[in-house]
C-alpha cells in the first residue's frame, strides 16, 4: 500500500507537468501569431512554431506518410520501454531516479500525443543561445532533457555504488546528506 501511495505522487506530478505543457502550447497557439515570436527577456522568447520533426526539425522533411515511423512510432516504443524500466524499478530506485522517470514519460507523453493528434508539436520557448538566433523548444523538451539529466546522475551514482567508491546509503537515505555533513 505504501509503495501504491508512493507511485501515486510521481503519477500525479506526471499529469500536472503534462498539463502545464499543454497549457502553455494552447496560450501561445491562441494568443501568438505562427512564428511570430514576444520576448520575456534577453534571452528567452514565447513563440509559436510548428514542429513536424523530432529534436529539431529532423525528419520533417520528409513527406506525411513517411515521416511517421520516425516521430510516432520509434518514439512510442521507446516510450514504452522507458514505461516498462520505470515499472520495474520504481520500488527501489532513488528519489532522483524517479524524479527522472517521471519526468521523462510526462515530457514524452505530451510530445507524443502532439504528434499523433497534430502531426507536429507546437514549440512554445525559443532561446538565444551562444550567439545563435533561437533554439526552439517546449516544457516537455525541458523535463525530457531534466529527466535524462537525472536518470543519467542516478545511474552514475549507482555505478559508483557498485565499485565501492560511495556509500550504498547516498542516494536512498534522505537524512545522509544532512547527518554526514562536516561542521
Amino acid at each position: 500500500m505504501r509503495n501504491l501511495k508512493k507511485f501515486s505522487k510521481y503519477i500525479f506530478l506526471a499529469f500536472i507537468c503534462l498539463f502545464i505543457d499543454q497549457a502553455i502550447k494552447y496560450y501561445c497557439s491562441k494568443n501568438i501569431a505562427l512564428m511570430d515570436v514576444v520576448p520575456l527577456s534577453e534571452n528567452i522568447s514565447l513563440t509559436h512554431t510548428r514542429n513536424f520533426g523530432i529534436i529539431g526539425e529532423h525528419y520533417s522533411q520528409y513527406p506525411k506518410g513517411e515521416r511517421e515511423s520516425y516521430t510516432l512510432y520509434w518514439p512510442l516504443t521507446l516510450l514504452l520501454m522507458l514505461t516498462v524500466l520505470a515499472l520495474k524499478r520504481f520500488s527501489k530506485c532513488s528519489f532522483f531516479e524517479r524524479l527522472g522517470y517521471t519526468f521523462m514519460l510526462a515530457g514524452g507523453v505530451s510530445n507524443l500525443r502532439d504528434h499523433w493528434i497534430y502531426h507536429h508539436v507546437i514549440d512554445t520557448f525559443s532561446i538565444s543561445f551562444l550567439e545563435s538566433k533561437y533554439q526552439p523548444l517546449n516544457f516537455a523538451d525541458l523535463l525530457l532533457v531534466t529527466g535524462a539529466t537525472l536518470l543519467f546522475i542516478s545511474y552514475t551514482f549507482l555505478w559508483f555504488q557498485s565499485q565501492g567508491k560511495i556509500p550504498q546509503t547516498m542516494l536512498i537515505d534522505p537524512d545522509y546528506w544532512t547527518a554526514n555533513r562536516e561542521t
